[in-house]
Order: structure tokens, then sequence, then C-alpha cells
């Protein structure tokens, strides 16, 4: 699934995006378990990132939901099985519409960013908004003009070489190391946390929410059961 950036994106509102997740983020102050919460990092004693992505996306979309309502566990989209990807594009579009975050699920590397270090098995991002966009290259399918961009936050930090580096640059920027971050003082763990969601300037978002491209016209394949998330 094709996945781009978002900066300097005047046609997308991300005000509320940002509002929503530094409501949800509490004090500027936090504990190691907060963080932890929120990122999937390399912050466990041997060195590499959890796979509970599936765990921590139902845990986080009631905190990012803007309805109001408590949080449904039939608004999880699996793409491997159920009803037709056609007919789960059409459930996401609706379920987003009406202000409700969708956590995704699908095979890790169609959902999960490029340089990801999760390549097989599954991996589940939530999405939080869909926007259309002119499609500057073919439809995306027959009779569409213009094709829907999705918003969506995906906890993972080796996604993408720019997320993987702005949390290396940020962890030494702390004088603390992946495997001590546990101890780190609650302030600079804040400064961590608040840089990879909303980047480091005053405005935007960080590399951690991402607009992906769907091709609806096909489905997302097949996930390897063998494999991490």
């Amino acid at each position: 699934m094709e996945q781009k950036p978002i900066k300097g994106d005047s046609t997308l509102d991300v005000n509320w995006i940002r509002q929503k997740f530094a409501a949800a983020l509490g004090p500027s102050d936090l504990e190691f378990s907060v963080l932890n919460r929120w990122l999937q990092a390399p912050v466990s004693k041997a060195g590499t990132p959890d796979k509970d992505c599936e765990i921590r996306a139902k845990k986080l979309a009631p905190l990012l939901n803007r309805t109001g309502n408590p949080y449904e566990a039939s608004l999880a989209v699996d793409m491997a099985y159920g009803t037709s990807f056609q007919q789960k594009w059409a459930h996401v579009d609706k379920t987003l519409a009406a202000g409700t975050v969708v956590i995704l699920k699908g095979p890790a590397g169609a959902v999960g960013g490029q340089k990801s270090v999760f390549q097989d098995g599954f991996h589940v991002v939530l999405l939080l908004d869909v926007r259309l966009e002119a499609n500057k290259s073919k439809p995306t399918y027959v009779g569409e003009k213009r094709r829907p961009c999705y918003v969506g936050f995906d906890p993972d930090i080796s996604a993408t070489e720019e997320s993987q580096r702005l949390w290396d640059k940020l962890v030494k920027e702390s004088g603390s190391s992946n495997d001590k971050l546990e101890s780190l003082e609650k302030s600079k763990l804040s400064v961590i946390l608040r840089k990879m969601i909303f980047g480091e300037g005053i405005a935007g978002v960080g590399p951690l929410i991402r607009k992906y491209y769907p091709d609806r016209s096909k489905g997302l394949g097949k996930i390897n059961h063998t494999g991490g998330k």
C-alpha cells in the first residue's frame, strides 16, 4: 500500500489530529509505561520492538475516538477474513466519516512501513480519517477521478527511514539509549513521545502519522501467520 509523509499539505487539516493526540496523551511529564503504550520501539531488554501491535491498537483506539461513544471491537477491520475487500473499504469509509477511528489489520508488508523490521506476519495501524485527493496518475479504480487518502497512525518507529532517524536523534539528545529509557526522567520521555507524534515543528505531525493510498481494485494479500507483527 502506497504511503507518503504528511509535509506541507495545505489540503489536509491535521489540527484536529494534533488536538486529539494532545488530549489523549495527557500531562506533559509521563511515565515510561505511557511511552511504551503509544510507541512500538526497541525499548525491551532484548533491544528489539515488541510484537504487540494489535494489543496496542485496541488500547489506543478508544483514546482517539472522536464520537465520545465506547469503542466497539466490531469496528476493527481484518483484511484477511470475512467480507470482500471492497465491502471492507466501504465499511472503513463509513466508520471514519462518522468520526470513529478504524483498527486496520493486514499483511505486514502491505500495512506496515517500507523500512519496518516487521515484513512477515501481520501488522495493525489506526486509520484516523479519509479524504479524496485528485489522482495525478491513472485512476485507482474504474470511474474514479479522485482517490481516497487515508490518514493513519503507525506506532512502529522502524516503519520509515524518517521515523527511525527521528527516534535515534531524540534518544541520543536525551543522553540515554534504548535499553536505558525505562529509567529516563519523565520530562525527557515526554519530549521523545511528543516529537515522534507531533514532529519537531510547531504545526503538522510527525513521521508516525502518514497518508495511505490502498489500491481498491484488489486486496492487500494474504497474511503469513508464521511471521512477526
